[in-house]
């Protein structure tokens, strides 16, 4: 026999480990062959549900867990509430332009942008509202809520008017002179000076009115003003019995106080003054008194000719 690192064994050993190429399948090859093919399942046959069951089962396990964010959906956040009922993020159109003290436009007529903010402050039993309001480009403008609209009813409010007025309309001065506290010269408002009406102004009833020749924008009674075609007819009216210069006194003391100050004023009994046009409500009169700079809407009652 041959020994074992002979070159007959060495063949031996080689041609076993080789696949067989004589086309006879060897008896081993072909009894590994069918184990295989019973252990393999055919696609063809039915897989049972204990089976599918079973696989589902091996599948979930093997699929990763989902993440918090991927399971389940986030709520958005809540909308924060401001005063006056309105809401951050809000939009909201503008009713009023803005000029630049160079008298440049700075915000438009229509211009659409977010309520960001809003301030609320108490006069007495008025409530003074301001919204915070940011337009494109950074631009930010505190406004009164009079003087915005939403989108959807813009039209509507452009149709409607401001207190018989409208967006553009050119108007002239019906008083003789107002000039507000800290004013500076320029910005006194004499009889007969004519602008443009730009929108509702910050105060309610009251009109914003941006005069020429650099006076600036007003904020005034529509009654203190009068579009500019009628302005010969208005000055020939009656102011309730008086006309424009008339000087007059009054009867007993009188108190009042400023649409935007809660301090308590009084005009003296016997003081004189003269009326310089019609005051800031239907059957009032308006009368400039010497005793100071105060201009007050009076009813007629309390007056008398001073002469």
């Amino acid at each position: 026999s041959a020994e074992e690192g002979s070159p007959a064994r060495r063949a031996k050993l080689t041609r076993a480990s080789t696949a067989n190429f004589g086309g006879k399948p060897k008896a081993a090859e072909s009894s590994l062959r069918q184990g295989f093919a019973e252990t393999k399942l055919d696609s063809t046959e039915p897989v049972s549900p204990k089976t599918l069951t079973s696989k589902k089962s091996a599948a979930a396990l093997e699929k990763p867990a989902e993440s918090d964010a991927e399971s389940q959906k986030v709520p958005p956040l809540p909308q924060r509430t401001l005063p006056g009922g309105f809401t951050v993020g809000e939009r909201a159109v503008t009713l009023i332009s803005r000029e630049s003290q160079s008298q440049s436009l700075m915000m438009e007529l229509g211009q659409e942008g977010n309520i960001v903010g809003a301030v609320e402050r108490r006069h007495g039993g008025e409530v003074d509202l301001r919204l915070l309001v940011q337009f494109p480009k950074g631009v930010n403008w505190w406004l009164a809520p009079s003087q915005l609209s939403q989108p959807a009813q813009f039209g509507a409010a452009r149709a409607a008017g401001i207190y018989g007025f409208s967006w553009g309309a050119r108007v002239r001065s019906l008083v003789t002179l107002l000039k507000p506290q800290m004013a500076q010269q320029h910005q006194e408002l004499w009889l007969g000076d004519e602008g443009t009406v730009i929108g509702p102004s910050v105060v309610k009833g009251k009109i914003a009115v941006r005069f020429d020749n650099c006076i600036g924008e007003w904020s005034i009674w529509p009654s203190l003003i009068c579009k500019t075609e009628v302005y010969t007819e208005a000055m020939q009216e009656k102011i309730h019995g008086f006309t424009r210069g008339d000087r007059v006194r009054s009867l007993g003391q009188i108190f009042g106080a400023r649409s935007f100050d809660e301090t308590r004023l009084a005009i003296a009994e016997k003081e004189e003054g003269t009326v310089i046009g019609p005051g800031h409500s239907n059957g009032k009169v308006l009368v400039h008194f010497d005793a100071d700079e105060r201009i007050w809407s009076l009813n007629p009652k309390q007056l008398e000719p001073a002469s």
